[in-house]
């Protein structure tokens, strides 16, 4: 996971933050299910992919001005920084969208257990 962070930049603080209070606020809804905690968490979770999508077009940003000023570079060298570029630019969405999954399914938990509770 460190990788990750260390790979995606600053917009990964985001994902982490926005991504683990989701994931968090799930938890809760599913041992404690309300109407009104499952808002919040949709909310959350589109901020988190707000902020994954925000970290990935930033990533995309660097490595394309980097690229851009590489023109004295050989096409195979550039090529390399290219995809090594591109791979760097997918830690946004490999961490946010596995806290998104986690999300989701603790909310579809919580979901079932409010609807046994109502029903």
């Amino acid at each position: 996971m460190w990788t990750l962070i260390h790979e995606g930049g600053v917009p990964m603080w985001f994902v982490l933050l926005f991504g683990a209070i989701a994931l968090g606020s799930s938890a809760y809804f599913a041992a404690r299910p309300t109407h009104q905690r499952l808002a919040f968490i949709k909310w959350m979770m589109l901020t988190t992919g707000f902020a994954v999508v925000s970290g990935t077009t930033s990533g995309l940003g660097a490595v394309f001005h980097g690229l851009g000023d590489m023109m004295n570079v050989e096409s195979a060298q550039r090529t390399r920084i290219l995809f090594t570029g591109l791979a760097e630019c997918m830690s946004a969405g490999t961490l946010g969208f596995s806290l998104l999954g986690l999300t989701a399914m603790l909310t579809a938990v919580g979901s079932r257990r409010l609807a046994s509770m109502s029903g």
